[in-house]
């Protein structure tokens, strides 16, 4: 029997398969497709094999059990191996024989078990012909189906690239597609509405694994057998939660209310009310960080905080500030910080004012009033999100806010205190923030302007003018040039405090001397005598700066 020979027979049965059920039943035979994997191993002709690997899978799609009697046979490491084959008609074919027993569940839970059916089955995406990028999506639909663990496997394979590389790619060239790019389209978007089916399961099994251990640092056995089947999926939600391609169908307010448990549950842990054991399937710190992870791909994405602002402010937020009162005070303490700065940032910029600070006040009063003085204490990065997330309080310019801080003398000798420590180092990140926020709540009709004398606050701010030009003049003129910038950024809020502050000296000396009081002005500007000593300083420091810091004083 030649070769030629073999190709006709080969592909009589292919078209017989092609056909119709009622014509192609006499072929759906175990030994049929045995005789066919025989012919493909026996030839050395490509196309002899191509053609064979075809006709297999299309008698297997009338008669799925015939694959699962050929994995038998020849060993499923032996046809998986073919999906890692540099011919894209041995891998066609393959990809489909394995996607129509996915489909009806036969030999799946095998198939699923081989380590290298996955990673060959994705390394598919990276092929240029779509229809067999189409088909490997398909395969990942399936395979999801399945199982959830499967999906998590795709996602550390870098699906969610593939998945977005392609949606930009077809989205671009919308106006010219082919047969196959079409194809390619369906079977992604096959794909995209498998997995949106699954999150809510996924997120629905991780709460109700959660809620079973609430409270409780040491779980059961069965809690923790719940807890290491669904725990270990967190990833998946972080993965599509930072996509583009998902994040808009994602976010969906029963999402946001599931977060806001896992939000809560890891706040708990974090504080050291709760703990997951040490079989969990995933480690009380790696489950924090994930969370922190879907949040913060959650506020990155598009249009989120204003489609969602009242859950954010009602929901969210308070629940990310729980983590203000946790034990890691330069790890998630000052990662909460800086988030709810972020996001109140945006919102300031994004939303209606008068909305936003209605419900910023609140906020403000229940979450973060008892934590924040407490978190500026410490040093390190903590205490710079501290010192952001009030800089970004103050900038909403709610009267109410205001009068809250420039009320609590804990939080101004906070400020003085912190202002002492920066006036050696006045080009630090914190000093033109600290500068800002002195500045705005000293102009507050609500302070205790005793509060800024008892604490040191001109005292400091003179110490600050010294060190500022003593750093100048220590640094070469090429040198001193380049920190101008920086440095005027720090002048500006404070020329802005200090000069607040001689208007209001002023103003009282007036009044005073209205009424005729001499020597209660004397007395007055005695005591008032630490704000005049910063004149000197402040001239100092911007004679050495020169005509560019005097420009910049004059725009401003």
């Amino acid at each position: 029997e030649t070769a030629a020979t073999h190709h006709h027979a080969v592909r009589t049965i292919m078209n017989m398969a092609s056909t119709g059920r009622r014509q192609c039943e006499p072929f759906t035979t175990c030994d049929t497709v045995l005789t066919l994997w025989t012919v493909y191993l026996n030839s050395k002709h490509d196309a002899l094999k191509a053609v064979t690997l075809s006709a297999m899978c299309r008698l297997i799609r009338f008669d799925p059990l015939l694959g699962q009697h050929l994995l038998e046979r020849v060993g499923l490491q032996t046809v998986v191996s073919l999906l890692a084959s540099s011919h894209s008609k041995f891998q066609q074919p393959v990809i489909t024989l394995f996607n129509t027993m996915l489909a009806n569940n036969v030999a799946a839970r095998k198939i699923l078990m081989d380590k290298d059916f996955l990673s060959n089955a994705v390394q598919l995406l990276e092929h240029p012909s779509c229809v067999l990028r189409g088909k490997a999506y398909l395969t990942v639909a399936l395979s999801s189906g399945h199982s959830s663990e499967t999906l998590l496997s795709c996602c550390h394979l870098r699906l969610v690239s593939y998945i977005e590389r392609d949606t930009r790619r077809q989205a671009s060239q919308s106006k010219s597609l082919d047969n196959s790019a079409l194809y390619l389209i369906h079977c992604l978007d096959h794909l995209t509405a498998t997995i949106l089916e699954l999150i809510p399961q996924i997120t629905g099994g991780i709460v109700e694994c959660l809620a079973a251990v609430a409270g409780r640092k040491h779980p059961s056995t069965a809690q923790s057998k719940l807890l290491r089947a669904n725990l270990p999926l967190l990833p998946i939600l972080g993965y599509f939660t930072s996509s583009s391609v998902f994040a808009s169908d994602m976010l969906t307010e029963s999402f946001l209310k599931s977060l806001r448990v896992l939000l809560s549950h890891a706040a708990q842990i974090d504080c050291g009310d709760a703990g997951l054991g040490l079989n969990a399937g995933l480690s009380a710190a790696d489950f924090c960080d994930r969370v922190f992870d879907i949040l913060q791909a959650c506020f990155s994405a598009s249009h989120f905080v204003i489609k969602h602002t009242e859950i954010i402010m009602l929901e969210l937020l308070p629940s990310v500030a729980l983590f203000l009162q946790g034990r890691h005070l330069d790890g998630r303490q000052a990662l909460a910080a800086g988030l709810i700065g972020d996001v109140l940032h945006r919102l300031l910029t994004e939303v209606d004012r008068e909305v936003y600070c209605k419900g910023l006040e609140g906020f403000v009063n229940d979450c973060l009033l008892p934590c924040l003085p407490e978190l500026m204490k410490h040093a390190g990065t903590s205490r710079l999100a501290a010192v952001q997330l009030l800089a970004v309080l103050i900038e909403s310019n709610s009267s109410d806010i205001l009068a809250q801080f420039a009320g609590d003398a804990n939080v101004i000798h906070l400020l003085m205190n912190m202002m002492q420590e920066c006036a050696s180092n006045v080009q630090c990140p914190s000093f033109p923030l600290l500068m800002t926020i002195i500045s705005r709540i000293s102009t507050s009709s609500h302070l205790d302007r005793d509060i800024l004398y008892s604490s040191k606050f001109f005292s400091h701010l003179v110490s600050s003018l010294d060190h500022l030009a003593a750093a100048i003049s220590n640094q070469s003129q090429r040198q001193a040039q380049q920190q101008q910038q920086q440095v005027v950024s720090s002048m500006v809020p404070t020329l802005e405090c200090l000069s607040m502050q001689l208007e209001y000296l002023l103003v009282i000396q007036q009044q005073l001397e209205q009424v005729g009081e001499r020597r209660q002005v004397d007395d007055w500007m005695a005591d008032h005598s630490e704000l005049l000593l910063c004149i000197p300083s402040l001239f100092q420091l911007v004679w050495m700066l020169g005509l560019f810091v005097w420009s910049c004083i004059f725009c401003y």
